[in-house]
C-alpha cells in the first residue's frame, strides 16, 4: 500500500515550506493542479504532473496511483481549503490509503494580514462566478450585507481570471438592481493583487472610485470592510 501526500504550495512562488518541497522530492511520483490558482513555478529537478480540474474532480488517477507507491499533489495555497481535496482525501481514507496533508499559506490567512485587518472578525468568504446565459446569482451580493459589522474576503473567478476591477463593477451593478445599500458608491473597499508577490499591490477606497484603478495582473482579492477597529483604520488608511 502507497500513500497519499497532499502539500500546500502557498500563495506565491517561493512559499511552499520546506517540509513541503521534501516531501515533493521523496515520493515516488508529483502531480499538481492550478485551476484554483495561478500556475506556480517550482524546480523539484523531476517531472511533475499537470492535471486538469476534471481529473482532480474524479480523483481516480490519483487514487490508484496513491495504492501502489507514495504520492505527492500539490495544490496553490492551503490543499484542504477546497471540498474537492477533501473529497479525495476521504477516498483515499476509505481504501486504506495513508494520507497525510503538509499545510500551506493561504489567501484567507494572507490577504488579512496584508491589510491589518483582524482575521478572527471576518464573515463568511463569498466568491463572485462570471456571469452567463441563465446564470447570475447574487448570493454573494447578499452575504456581503449579512456579515457586517464582520469583514468580507470576496474571491473571483479563475477560468478566465477575473479582476477586481470587474468584480466590483458586478457588484456595483447589482446594487443598482437590488437598492440594498450594500455596495454603494460611498463603500468602502479593499484589493489586494498579487498577495504575497514581490510585486503584491493594495489600495483601498470607496467603490465607485476605486474600480477604475490599474491594479496589474491577477489574482487579485476584495475585501468589503465592516466595523473598524481604530488599529486596522489606521492600517487601511496607509493603502487608500
Amino acid at each position: 500500500m502507497g500513500e497519499l501526500v497532499f502539500i500546500g504550495l502557498g500563495i506565491d512562488d517561493g512559499y511552499i515550506t520546506l517540509k513541503g518541497l521534501e516531501e515533493a522530492k521523496r515520493c515516488d511520483r508529483v502531480f499538481a493542479e492550478f485551476y484554483t490558482s495561478k500556475v506556480f513555478n517550482l524546480d523539484l529537478g523531476r517531472e511533475i504532473e499537470i492535471l486538469d480540474r476534471k481529473e482532480i474532480e474524479e480523483g481516480n488517477r490519483i487514487i490508484e496511483a496513491a495504492s501502489r507507491e507514495s504520492v505527492a499533489l500539490l495544490v496553490p495555497g492551503d490543499p484542504m481549503a477546497a471540498t474537492t481535496h477533501l473529497q479525495m482525501r476521504l477516498e483515499a481514507m476509505k481504501r486504506g490509503i495513508k494520507v497525510r496533508v503538509i499545510c500551506g499559506v493561504s489567501i484567507f490567512s494572507a490577504v488579512p494580514s496584508l491589510l491589518g485587518l483582524e482575521n478572527y472578525k471576518f464573515g463568511k468568504t463569498v466568491s463572485i462566478p462570471w456571469p452567463r446565459e441563465n446564470f447570475s446569482p447574487k448570493s454573494y451580493y447578499y452575504a456581503i450585507g449579512a456579515n457586517y459589522p464582520l469583514h468580507t474576503l470576496v474571491l473571483l473567478d479563475t477560468e478566465p481570471p477575473m479582476s477586481a476591477n470587474e468584480g466590483i463593477r458586478i457588484l456595483r451593478d447589482i446594487e443598482k438592481e437590488e437598492k440594498k445599500g450594500i455596495i454603494t458608491e460611498e463603500t468602502l473597499v479593499c484589493v489586494v493583487a498579487r498577495a504575497g508577490s514581490d510585486d503584491c499591490f493594495i489600495k483601498c477606497g470607496k467603490a465607485e472610485g476605486i474600480k477604475s484603478t490599474d491594479f496589474g495582473p491577477t489574482p487579485h482579492a476584495i475585501v468589503v470592510p465592516g466595523e473598524l477597529h481604530f488599529m486596522e483604520e489606521e492600517s487601511l488608511n496607509f493603502f487608500s
